[in-house]
């Protein structure tokens, strides 16, 4: 069944932040089981973003999360986050 990640973060734009998230994004697509993948900018609050994901199950987001390209963001994001992210995974319910 299909998953959706929704993950807000608050983050300090150190001038190399769109560089990072496209480059996780095109690598991410061609993960398996990847079934899109978007962040955006809240345009009132300009320190705020949220990643929006969907993924074939649970299982292929867990495959995901183990990559490298994964841990290398999650690295660069501990460097720039302004305070901890929240997440938020929702099951389709058809």
């Amino acid at each position: 069944m299909p998953v959706h990640v929704h993950a807000r973060m608050w983050i300090n734009d150190d001038g190399k932040l769109a560089e990072e998230i496209k480059k996780m994004i095109d690598t991410s697509l061609k993960d398996s089981g990847c079934l899109g993948y978007t962040f955006y900018q809240n345009i009132l609050n300009k320190t705020e973003y949220i990643m929006v994901e969907k993924w074939e199950s649970k299982e292929k987001l867990d495959q995901h999360m183990k990559t490298e390209h994964f841990a290398k963001l999650g690295e660069y994001m501990k460097k720039v986050s302004i305070k901890p992210m929240e997440l938020e995974l929702i099951e389709e319910n058809k």
